[in-house]
């Protein structure tokens, strides 16, 4: 019916939703998501994601793989301050943690301090969109002018596929970082 709602407020509300694994069906219904998927946006969005990385990685510790990384754009959407607080959390259990991330042959800016290794991927199999595994969870990272928007899929199977081949290409394909000083 009409709700007297602006547009801005029904995408909230219907976010919410979707972040507690409810969707909208086409004959105006609701049900539970079969397939677990949360969809992040904006900077609270991101924050909220970045908040949900910390504390499955707090939990059960294990692998963490970031594909494609853009530091200035984790910088520029999550803030400095933000992003070093939760820099020192990530560092204090970096003993449980395997953290790998990828990022763009000639990039120098390894914001993932001690707690994360990087290596450089050729500049021809690098783009702009981001995939980061976690936990049981692989999510999208899309970072568009004026908006970032993350899926996040909670699958064991799919996590587990994709860091088989994440760690593949680590192994065969990524590079040191040839700057001086950085230490794996």
């Amino acid at each position: 019916g009409k709700s007297g709602l602006s547009a801005n407020n029904l995408e909230k509300i219907a976010y919410h939703f979707d972040m507690e694994g409810v969707e909208f069906t086409p004959d105006e219904g609701v049900k539970r998501k079969t397939l677990k998927t949360k969809t992040y946006r904006g900077q609270a969005g991101f924050r909220d994601f970045m908040d949900d990385v910390y504390e499955q990685a707090s939990k059960e510790g294990g692998k963490i793989r970031l594909w494609n990384a853009r530091p200035t754009f984790f910088i520029d959407w999550l803030g400095k301050d933000w992003y070093a607080t939760h820099t020192k959390r990530m560092q204090k259990i970096a003993h449980q943690i395997s953290f790998n991330v990828t990022c763009e042959e000639g990039e120098k800016n390894f914001i993932g301090g001690k707690h994360s290794e990087y290596r450089w991927v050729p500049k021809k199999i690098f783009n702009e969109q981001a995939i980061y595994c976690y936990g049981n969870r692989i999510a999208f990272l899309s970072f568009e002018e004026g908006s970032v928007n993350i899926l996040s899929l909670h699958n064991k199977e799919f996590n587990d596929s994709f860091c088989l081949l994440f760690d593949f290409v680590w192994d065969e394909i990524t590079m040191l970082p040839d700057i001086e000083g950085y230490k794996p």
